[in-house]
């Protein structure tokens, strides 16, 4: 299979018509249809579809990993998030094309949504105010120290960054996203034995998704990868209440990539 992106859904919901996009379904609800066509499902073959109420989008990335073999590109939007080359338009038109895509990876290893960036933030502060528990990334730290132990250093140094790229979503090799999943789900299963969800809230269990979006730039950064990014756009929202709702948060997003993430 050659280049695609695939965007994750849980539910019926309108996608781009550009082949280059392909929809896919997580969990166990009802079947999906697009262009009268059931979507492809994270619930075959090697699969954690079941996790999906704790992984989020991750069960189609790991049914990705698993399942789909590519010598091209492979990608992971979502449902109403999308790459683009406006970031003040959510029409369908300015979504990233397969040549937008090609040109990035001619000279840089992932392509990423802007990072976020807080004015009186850190990774960590983020976490545990907004998604989490402060011991969560305590007990992540742990998992990463017995696994990856080389990892650590960097974990530390995203932890008190005041930015990040976020979302779980990226373009790039399938060669490389392999590599990365093979890393990240290594970490992820063992978190998983390790860390105490039975207090936690709907949301609050939903924390495997909201710490590997941290890993994700512990990764970028500890193998020195090169990124391009373009505006992340919410297809649901007008761009305009986007912008409102997140200066009102204190968050914004920057077309920059910091000095120690350069792009080739």
């Amino acid at each position: 299979m050659k280049n695609k992106i695939y965007v994750v859904t849980h539910k019926q919901a309108e996608f781009p018509c550009d082949p280059l996009y392909c929809p896919i379904q997580v969990g166990f609800g009802n079947e999906l249809f697009w262009n009268d066509t059931p979507i492809i499902r994270d619930n075959s073959g090697d699969n954690i579809s079941a996790k999906n109420s704790t992984f989020c989008e991750l069960t189609a990335v790991y049914w990705l990993w698993k399942n789909i073999a590519s010598d091209g590109f492979i990608g992971i939007e979502h449902y109403r998030r999308y790459l683009s080359t406006n970031r003040f338009s959510n029409s369908y038109k300015y979504f990233l094309k397969e040549d937008d895509i090609l040109s990035a990876l001619s000279y840089c290893d992932f392509v990423l949504p802007e990072q976020y960036i807080w004015k009186n933030r850190t990774v960590f502060s983020n976490y545990a105010l907004s998604v989490g528990h402060e011991t969560d990334l305590d007990v992540l730290r742990d998992t990463i120290s017995n696994i990856s132990k080389e990892y650590v250093a960097t974990y530390d140094a995203v932890l008190n960054s005041g930015s990040a790229y976020y979302c779980n979503m990226l373009i790039c090799s399938k060669q490389l996203f392999d590599s990365y999943c093979e890393w990240l789900f290594k970490i992820l299963f063992e978190f998983e034995n390790i860390v105490d969800l039975s207090d936690y809230s709907k949301s609050q269990k939903r924390i495997f998704g909201y710490v590997s979006e941290i890993l994700l730039n512990v990764w970028l950064i500890k193998n020195q990868n090169t990124v391009k990014t373009f505006p992340m756009i919410n297809s649901e929202e007008p761009s305009a209440l986007k912008v409102l709702r997140h200066i009102k948060q204190g968050k914004y997003n920057m077309p920059y990539t910091p000095d120690w993430l350069k792009t080739k």
